[in-house]
């Protein structure tokens, strides 16, 4: 026979586990006998409804002791977060409105709500912050604040006055919820302190890109929020996940026509489907056959910044798949020959005539400083058809012909680039009294240009000696460009910088083997020097993107590996 089962009154007497009353009893200090699923002290005094148990299991004071450090290490990383932005130099190519976004809202949180963000750990906070349809206004402004200095590095390039105005506006006129969480969840990303909050945000965004596109609802958002999600897949390893995320904001790009805005002048949209073109440097209007407004999925932009935003979206797209192809040796999902989208120009320009003057210049090269992100997508340009050019030709004419011509290209490019100034042995980027030249977009444009002329020259290095005197000229320059990079902070830096490092170690690796072979001490010692700061910048920079810790050359050959890095930045 089973035990008779104490009564109510003998539990009641008991004196029971810690932990084990009912959270009423417990708040109110009331003697309680555990009893469920209400108990006799509830029902006593009528709160049915109030008598609930904490189904988590007590905490030792150990475990007690180690969320309160975890919460004032997360209150101390709060602090050096906003420090580091307040404190962190204006990208000037890029438009930025510091004091709206600062009037965004933490000082307006007068409930507390984002302590609770960062040190909150109990269900009721989850709820508070994720799971609603909506976030607070407070803790939204946060994250878009802790997300903002990353959009250059996501090459987002929207209007700012015009985003945070949309914020407040009714259900279907602001941003989608798609592109509003993806922004939550690459800011818990960039914020270790808030990654706990990853999962759910990743699965509202996934919710929303469904919607999106069963409504077909701003595909704009839906192609850009495509494009940020693959940056995210990538930087957790998903690489599956991030090529189809990549391949599909590309594939909508071109579904909506983003592929073919051929100019950046905006008229307002006629019912015979009026383009503005502008042949020989001439305004005019044409006919529109292939961006014939009946034929994409989006409508004309409303205005000139709608379609300098629009722009600059394909582009990112653009930037995400041929990153993610480049690294993992997969095919584009659009050819050069495709796109006939004007480069991008900063966004803020067109607010005003400056991107049609930009447009009419002969030499695309000429202004480079005053457009960054449109070098940076040219040079990422030519390092794709570096590498895939000589792709299907079967003929040596035909090889050749194609080699002399991204040949001349990337030459045209580099050759707009000024010389990389020497550093001296004796002193580093950390001494004040040396002027650094390179940002992250200015190291970018050299890498690039640098890592293009290798993997073009690469294949005839070893029976050609022009070809092999360009790759170790062109590895001596990027070296050159590390060496200004000693000690400078990398977090801000595109990770598609440890791919081309990753590539410049592996054929430095090639190099020192080889002269080591042919008993040119000197060459190899040197080229050994110079493979000693390529690995010391990838092991900083796996700081940031743990994949490109250097642990043997050979892991960079690992193309799938590199792949996982690509997150928020190229």
């Amino acid at each position: 026979m089973s035990k008779a089962q104490p009564s109510a009154s003998a539990r009641s007497n008991a004196r029971l586990s810690r932990y084990t009353a009912c959270l009423p009893c417990r708040k109110h200090k009331l003697r309680c006998d555990a009893a469920k699923p209400v108990c006799g002290t509830c029902v006593k005094i009528s709160a049915h409804a109030s008598c609930k148990y904490d189904v988590a299991p007590p905490k030792s004071k150990t475990k007690a002791l180690q969320e309160k450090i975890k919460e004032l290490e997360c209150a101390v990383e709060k602090v050096l977060i906003e420090t580091r932005t307040a404190a962190r130099e204006p990208n000037r190519h890029t438009y930025h409105v510091p004091t709206e976004i600062r009037a965004l809202g933490p000082s307006k949180d007068p409930h507390g709500l984002i302590a609770l963000l960062y040190g909150g750990n109990t269900a009721e906070t989850r709820e508070l912050f994720v799971e609603g349809k909506d976030l607070p206004r407070c803790v939204r402004n946060h994250l878009l604040e802790i997300f903002h200095p990353h959009w250059p590095q996501c090459a987002i390039d929207l209007y700012l006055p015009r985003f945070l105005n949309s914020l407040d506006l009714p259900y279907g006129q602001g941003p989608h919820p798609a592109l509003l969480n993806v922004m939550y969840l690459l800011a818990c990303h960039f914020s270790p302190s808030l990654s706990r909050h990853e999962p759910v945000f990743l699965r509202r965004v996934q919710e929303a890109l469904s919607r999106s596109l069963q409504e077909g609802d701003r595909l704009s958002d839906f192609v850009l929020t495509s494009s940020l999600l693959s940056r995210y897949f990538a930087a957790k390893a998903r690489m599956l996940e991030a090529h189809l995320m990549a391949s599909t904001a590309m594939r909508f790009a071109m579904a909506c026509g983003l592929h073919q805005i051929s100019s950046r002048v905006w008229e307002p949209a006629e019912a015979t489907g009026l383009i503005v073109s502008i042949p020989s440097g001439t305004l005019s209007l044409v006919p529109s056959t292939s961006m014939d407004a009946h034929t994409w999925l989006l409508p004309p932009p409303r205005d000139t910044i709608e379609l300098g935003e629009r722009i600059n979206i394909f582009w990112c797209a653009f930037v995400v798949d041929r990153a993610v192809c480049i690294g993992g040796r997969l095919p584009f999902s659009i050819r050069d020959e495709e796109i006939s989208t004007v480069w991008p120009m900063p966004i803020e320009q067109f607010v005003t005539v400056y991107a049609l003057d930009m447009y009419l210049e002969e030499d695309p090269f000429s202004n480079w400083q005053e457009n960054p992100d449109g070098m940076r997508l040219k040079g990422l340009a030519l390092l794709s058809r570096a590498s895939s050019s000589l792709d299907g030709l079967e003929s040596d004419d035909e090889r050749n012909d194609a080699f002399d011509m991204v040949d001349r290209a990337i030459t045209k490019y580099a050759g707009s680039l000024p010389p990389v100034p020497p550093l001296a042995a004796n002193r580093g980027a950390r001494d004040e009294t040396v002027h650094n030249p390179f940002d992250s977009s200015t190291a970018f444009i050299y890498t690039v240009a640098y890592a293009a002329t290798i993997a073009l020259h690469r294949a005839r290095a070893d029976t050609h000696p022009g070809s092999r005197l360009a790759c170790l000229l062109a590895a001596g320059k990027a070296v050159e460009v590390i060496r200004w990079l000693d000690g400078v902070e990398l977090n801000s830096y595109h990770a598609f910088m440890g791919i081309m490092w990753s590539d410049l170690a592996r054929y430095l690796a090639y190099e020192h083997e080889r002269r080591t072979a042919a008993l040119d001490e000197d060459g190899a010692a040197m080229l050994k020097n110079d493979l000693e700061n390529v690995q010391r910048i990838r092991r900083r920079f796996s700081e940031t993107f743990p994949v490109f810790t250097p642990g043997g050359v050979k892991q960079s050959t690992n193309r799938g590996q590199i792949l996982s890095a690509f997150s928020s930045q190229y």
